[in-house]
């Protein structure tokens, strides 16, 4: 007769294991001790190579998302720059017609210098991101004048002025932010790296006098407008 050290209950002389709790019982004189398994082992888990490709990529890709900003930042900071320096600089007529260089100007046209210094600082936000992302290799230049004929003859003298540079009718009008003027015609004339944006509008009580809009960009690639 054994007794389970475990539970207390008695079993047979023979037995190797606890017919109760199934505890291992002590062996008899020359009874072998019953063979008990040892545990079973977790296998290892090494690390996934895809876990160390997953957070490369992502690494990347967040250097690559700052980076980008770093860029934006930089820019945005020369642009908000140079639009103060064009807020605050002085204009004078002679500086709008030199800055234009050989755009032609309508004859009798006169600078209007408060509509010219408010939208080159409106434009210093395109030119200026196209100067700095190109390297400097773009630049603009613009200036507004009022022009003493009605828009569909001022463009029509522009067509014959510029009849050697290819010429892009109808093409976009963009809203100058000049209060009431509303723009009739519009054109983009280019030449090796050089484009020329004519605008023409007017306000409604205008009739034989209209405001122009004139737009000189260099540097740029053939077949590429900003």
């Amino acid at each position: 007769m054994k007794i389970c050290a475990a539970c207390g209950r008695e079993n047979s002389g023979t037995a190797a294991f606890c017919s109760s709790c199934g505890a291992v019982l002590p062996a008899t004189p020359g009874q072998a001790a019953p063979y008990v398994p040892p545990p079973a082992q977790q296998p290892r888990r090494g690390t996934s190579p895809w876990l160390w490709v997953g957070l490369g990529c992502l690494l990347l890709s967040l250097l690559t998302i700052g980076g980008c900003f770093a860029v934006i930042a930089v820019v945005g900071n020369r642009v908000t720059r140079d639009m103060k320096e064009a807020q605050n600089k002085p204009l004078t007529e002679q500086e709008v017609r030199a800055s234009l260089q050989a755009v032609p100007i309508y004859p009798g046209a006169r600078v209007d210098i408060p509509a010219s210094k408010q939208v080159r600082v409106v434009t210093k936000s395109v030119g200026g991101f196209a100067g700095v992302l190109s390297g400097g290799a773009i630049k603009m230049e613009m200036g507004v004048f009022t022009a003493p004929a009605p828009p569909e003859k001022v463009i029509r003298w522009y067509d014959t002025q510029l009849k050697d540079w290819k010429k892009v009718e109808n093409a976009q009008r963009r809203d100058m932010g000049q209060e009431n003027v509303s723009i009739t015609d519009a054109r983009t004339y280019s030449r090796g790296d050089k484009q020329i944006l004519v605008q023409v509008g007017r306000r409604a009580q205008e009739k034989e006098r209209s405001h122009l809009f004139l737009f000189l960009m260099t540097g740029i690639p053939q077949g590429q407008t900003p």
